[in-house]
């Protein structure tokens, strides 16, 4: 079956959850850059956003050719676990071109038209800053759920991909969401973090990054706050936790695995 994307890429739709359970898992929701976008930088690195969980690895097929031609620009075979599928072309696009970029699944493909321009990307520079963040065991069943608040420096201009990252404070990559951002707005999630389940921790931390149009990166600060006990969870720290801690939300988008 193949889905034709059309995002609403309105200043009113400002974020999407890319969450849902295994059924749904892997379908694209968002694309980079957006369907029939103008004047693309021919250094683009295109991506897609797909529904994840905490599901196996799931793999796409993403493949860039020149519009009416089967001329293969780039192809990646890419794990969106975490939601995000990255192709980086085998050299920069020409200018002034149409190009289809295709996602292909078991049972579904997917596939978007832009046209790039002259230029190379200039940066956006949009620095995310974890604004609110709370961690705590639920009852029953112990759980480490996130609580976080995420804001986008700038004012205006596109949609942008984003990525949030947590753990303990050596090592925040416990799990990866990956998320629709919007410079000078805030974005708020809660998840079910992945983590060792020998212990509690004492303190857990959120990291935020933005995707630039070359595919380059741009790093928040580490915040990290006390984790927050129940008296009915079983969690003290030291105490063994239950193996199956960290199970996704149905309404929320979590990874299990931390992008290479």
């Amino acid at each position: 079956m193949l889905l034709l994307l059309c995002f609403a890429h309105a200043e009113a739709v400002t974020f999407r959850d890319t969450g849902g359970g295994c059924g749904s898992a892997g379908d694209p929701t968002f694309s980079v850059p957006a369907p029939d976008s103008v004047g693309v930088p021919l250094d683009v690195s295109p991506a897609f956003i797909y529904t994840a969980s905490d599901c196996d690895e799931i793999q796409r097929t993403l493949q860039l050719i020149r519009k009416g031609t089967e001329v293969v620009t780039g192809s990646a075979t890419a794990d969106v676990t975490d939601g995000l599928g990255e192709l980086v072309p085998a050299e920069l696009l020409m200018p002034d071109t149409a190009y289809v970029l295709s996602s292909e699944g078991f049972s579904d493909s997917a596939e978007i038209t832009f046209t790039t321009g002259s230029t190379m990307t200039v940066a956006a520079a949009i620095v995310p800053t974890v604004e609110g963040l709370t961690a705590s065991w639920t009852d029953g069943p112990p759980r480490l759920t996130i609580d976080a608040t995420v804001t986008y420096s700038g004012g205006g201009g596109r949609d942008l991909i984003a990525q949030w990252s947590d753990g303990p404070p050596d090592a925040v990559s416990g799990s990866t969401i990956t998320r629709i951002g919007a410079p000078g707005l805030s974005d708020s999630a809660s998840w079910d973090s992945a983590r060792d389940p020998t212990s509690a921790p004492d303190s857990w931390c959120v990291q935020a990054q933005t995707r630039e149009l070359d595919g380059a990166w741009l790093l928040g600060d580490v915040t990290c706050v006390d984790v927050e006990a129940t008296t009915t969870c079983g969690c003290a720290t030291g105490a063994p936790v239950a193996a199956g801690a960290g199970l996704a939300s149905a309404l929320l988008l979590v990874s299990r695995r931390r992008r290479g």
